[in-house]
């Protein structure tokens, strides 16, 4: 077994570090995402007992996370909350409205983006 403790030390040490860099570079970033989207939901006057469903992912395409939000009151909208740590926009986040998967106008929309 003396034979085999640097491979165990070194198999635990990268997994251990791993498990590290999964939290600082997934999990972190998610949370704080999920925090600024909430604000802004709350900014917006979405009351939470109207949210029916809310998905958020890693946009790996343009960076980021987008959550797919779904409202009682507003239920022919499909609310897209875009959030990147580089955009200037209030909480970081930017909005798209769709409507049968087209953009809405911001006057069309119960919660309209802010400004």
């Amino acid at each position: 077994m003396k034979k085999y403790r640097n491979l165990w030390i070194t198999i635990g040490t990268i997994l251990v570090l791993s498990f590290i860099g999964y939290i600082f570079l997934f999990m972190i970033p998610k949370h704080n995402a999920n925090q600024a989207i909430e604000s802004y939901m709350q900014e917006q006057g979405v009351p939470e007992n109207q949210i029916v469903s809310r998905k958020i992912k890693k946009n790996w395409t343009i960076g980021g996370y987008t959550a797919f939000v779904k409202l009682k009151d507003d239920s022919k909208m499909d609310y897209e909350y875009n959030y990147d740590k580089k955009f200037k926009f209030p909480y970081k986040v930017y909005l798209i409205v769709y409507k049968d998967g087209s953009s809405e106008e911001d006057s069309e929309v119960k919660y309209p983006p802010l400004k």
